[in-house]
């Protein structure tokens, strides 16, 4: 029998249940008639490239259980392949459920396509980490069509949801010139889009080119996973105006790419003082778009400040959310695996980005000038 869809979203839209969707039926205790309608909605993602034979297919968004992302990644500061798949194989043991793959150094499919090959758990990238080394060019004479050349390569060898920083666009980066901030732009993805934006005087390439992006996401029923490439890295610096209108850009390029069946994660919203953290999760609403805790979102927090205590995989860490029209989030859980970790909430996203002082101080020098010249 031909497949007639490509994408989850696609098959959920025409009433098909996928043999994903029965997974993380089974695996959720959920009938699978409401997985079903949830991922036609956008409210789950199932992140399964076509390429990911070796996939155990996860849900992430309303309702689901607590997901475990491990970040590794091949970088100039650790090159050892062998050490980065022993925390692959350490992760897998712990039954994390997904690996980001951030490697930023050399060549890095060959590391990618093993990866892909050895695991059960969804695939992760950040095409734009890559984009350096594996074109091998500046960064200034990096191409539009480069950068999608880098997410066409990722798909094709089998990545699941691709974090891309399509959101940061010139009407963005004005509000955040004009606003100011006490710590800039602490998004390594967002800093590396702006340098290469003032550097060449351009558009950001996954905005502007974001149809062409959702052809390729399409294709290979890559989830995409949008940055906030202007999130706070300081509670000074949160909901300012830049932030604001990357939200807004967030919100539509979400509904395009609903449009086109391309299923669809938020990041958001990085640092902010606690009595902020209801009204963000609840939804924010400016000029009538809407950016709710009812799609998959990830809302990052320092792991500094967490205090966990393993009990399992299912009472790490409990956060109770109050306030206005809030209702308090349940079952938010914390577990630490290896290396840099990214944890989920139950009902929407959650992420702990756990970065160490060196990699947190890892960036290239032109991000750095750029960075300098918006101070």
């Amino acid at each position: 029998m031909t497949q007639t869809y490509s994408t989850q979203m696609e098959a959920a839209k025409l009433g098909i249940v996928t043999p994903q969707m029965a997974q993380v039926a089974e695996d959720e205790g959920i009938d699978v008639e409401v997985i079903r309608e949830r991922v036609a909605r956008g409210t789950i993602a199932i992140p399964a490239n076509h390429n990911h034979p070796a996939l155990h297919a996860h849900g992430v968004g309303e309702g689901l259980r607590t997901k475990i992302n491990v970040n590794l990644g091949i970088s100039g500061d650790e090159r050892d392949y062998e050490c980065e798949m022993q925390k692959v194989r350490t992760a897998l043991e712990f039954d994390a459920e997904a690996i980001m793959d951030l490697s930023n150094y050399g060549k890095t499919h060959d590391f990618r396509r093993a990866l892909v090959d050895m695991s059960p758990a969804m695939i992760g990238t950040v095409p734009m980490y890559d984009a350096v080394g594996y074109l091998e060019k500046d960064l200034g004479n990096i191409t539009a069509q480069d950068f999608l050349d880098v997410v066409r390569a990722h798909a094709e060898e089998g990545v699941d949801f691709v974090t891309i920083h399509a959101g940061l666009n010139r009407k963005s980066i004005d509000s955040f010139k004009r606003s100011g901030r006490m710590m800039n732009i602490v998004s390594r993805g967002g800093s590396l889009i702006y340098a290469w934006m003032e550097m060449t005087g351009n558009e950001n390439p996954f905005f502007e080119h974001y149809d062409e992006l959702l052809d390729i996401l399409y294709e290979y029923d890559v989830t995409i996973s949008l940055g906030d490439a202007l999130r706070p890295g300081c509670v000074s610096d949160s909901t300012d105006a830049g932030q604001v209108s990357e939200l807004i850009e967030l919100g539509l390029l979400t509904t395009r790419a609903w449009e086109r069946n391309v299923q669809v994660m938020i990041e958001g919203p990085g640092h902010m003082a606690l009595d902020e953290i209801a009204a963000k999760a609840a939804g924010i609403h400016l000029e009538r778009i809407e950016v709710t805790t009812r799609r998959p979102i990830e809302i990052a927090a320092d792991v500094d400040a967490v205090r966990t205590h393993r009990v399992g995989r299912e009472a790490a860490f409990d956060l109770e959310m109050t306030g206005k029209g809030a209702s308090p989030a349940h079952g938010v859980c914390v577990e630490a695996l290896v290396g840099e970790a990214l944890f989920r909430g139950k009902g929407t996203r959650h992420e702990t980005n756990a970065l160490s002082k060196r990699s947190a101080r890892s960036s290239t020098n032109a991000s750095m000038a750029a960075w300098a010249r918006a101070a």
